[in-house]
């Protein structure tokens, strides 16, 4: 299986046009709010893949899993890539992601090779800690 380089959330991805350099701004540590629930616009979930020489051809199927405190699975997104280089970036847009109660929320991610009916134990948690904010007074 590849081996994964690096995974993150943040709110903003760029991608230079001319080098193809990698800009990640905004890293997602924590989220904090004063009602629940809530729905937070958009977060991207990004990660950097390497293959080993013998995965030149291979496809792979990636999982990632929006987990609530309560360890219960309440968005999933698939998707497949063969590496086309060493390394493969992949980057998901996550969209109107909604937070139930505070707690610790999480991106799990799985992997597999495509036609395998069973995904591979989790490579990768990202914890995203959500407390709950005491509304200010404004004068």
């Amino acid at each position: 299986m590849p081996k994964l380089i690096f995974s993150t959330c943040s709110q903003l991805v760029s991608i230079d046009q001319i080098s193809n350099n990698l800009s990640i701004y905004h890293i997602v540590e924590e989220l904090s709010s004063s009602q629940f629930p809530f729905q937070f616009p958009r977060i991207f979930v990004t990660s950097l893949w390497q293959r080993y020489e013998d995965e030149k051809n291979v496809i792979f199927e990636l999982r990632i899993r929006f987990i609530n405190p309560k360890n219960e699975s309440k968005k999933e997104w698939k998707t497949e890539w063969q590496f086309e280089r060493l390394r493969h970036r992949h980057i998901l847009s996550a969209v109107n992601l909604p937070f139930d109660i505070p707690g610790i929320y999480a991106f799990e991610t799985c992997i597999r090779k495509k036609g395998e009916r069973v995904w591979s134990k989790p490579v990768d948690q990202i914890p995203l800690p959500v407390k709950k904010s005491s509304k200010k007074k404004t004068s």
